[in-house]
């Protein structure tokens, strides 16, 4: 499934501003255009960007990237790490 990278936390650019009315276009890995999907009236969140990755989960199982309005949001290649009170390393 695709991981997009487009979270916004306490103290970081709120980087969809500016393409928050852009088409969402989901690729191969070989930029091959696999899905476009209209923005919303509302303009594109987070949450919304998510619930379409995953509508669209089956088309990406052999890789893919999110792109918005031409930007590169997201891919099924990130790797998420998630800090808490276990730090990276740790069994």
């Amino acid at each position: 499934m695709l991981k997009l990278v487009i979270d916004q936390r306490p103290g970081e650019p709120d980087i969809l501003r500016k393409v928050m009315h852009a088409v969402f276009e989901i690729r191969s890995l070989d930029g091959e255009a696999l899905k476009a999907v209209n923005a919303p009236s509302t303009g594109w969140t987070h949450e919304l960007l998510m619930a379409v990755a995953v509508q669209h989960e089956a088309i990406t199982r052999c890789g893919a990237d999110g792109d918005l309005g031409g930007q590169w949001v997201g891919s099924t290649e990130v790797l998420m790490l998630k800090l808490g009170k276990r730090q990276a390393g740790e069994n």
